[in-house]
């Protein structure tokens, strides 16, 4: 958390993005925290995530593919420039997010191709124009139909934020002094 919200108020905007985008609240947490950790901001890491997580449905980009395409991402933010090989590794994975990143840069793939083998795509070029694209990834987004798979998804994030309250109360009951004497 980096201060901007309560705990509470932080892990309701990661559900709501986690129920925007049909996606497993725990993987919309790590992904979020992984940019927080290389300095995005709580709202940009959340939006960022979503977005991302968009993207992926909008393509119909598979398990497998994500966890990868998601990886090189926060990898290449995390060095700061984004080479041409990292590019190249998101566009053969996931072509959509290369796509709306340059759309929303008003230049073609090959330009941001370019500006990776010299050195000068940034972080920060990658991460606003992501957070740029936003509009548009809502409006592509609006036109995917819901799977059974993202209804159960979202069932799950219901029901995990449901029961978040009871699994404190048995982690604190568990981690008591009484609980320990009782055990001991």
């Amino acid at each position: 958390n980096d201060g901007s919200q309560s705990d509470a108020e932080l892990q309701d905007k990661i559900y709501g993005a986690s129920m925007r985008s049909r996606t497993d609240i725990g993987s919309v947490t790590e992904t979020a925290g992984d940019l927080s950790s290389i300095g995005f901001s709580n709202d940009e890491a959340i939006q960022f995530t979503e977005n991302l997580n968009k993207l992926f449905a909008i393509a119909g980009t598979g398990q497998e593919a994500q966890t990868s395409a998601t990886n090189e991402m926060v990898s290449a933010l995390e060095n700061g420039v984004i080479s041409s090989e990292e590019l190249s590794s998101i566009l053969s994975t996931a072509p959509e997010i290369v796509n709306a990143m340059a759309e929303n840069m008003n230049m073609p793939v090959e330009g941001m191709m370019t500006l990776a083998e010299q050195g000068q795509l940034t972080g920060d070029i990658l991460k606003n124009s992501m957070l740029g694209a936003t509009d548009s990834i809502n409006a592509q987004f609006g036109n995917v139909r819901a799977s059974w798979s993202d209804t159960m998804t979202n069932v799950g994030n219901m029901a995990m934020m449901a029961f978040e309250p009871v699994g404190r109360q048995i982690s604190d009951i568990i981690n008591s002094q009484s609980f320990a004497t009782v055990i001991g």
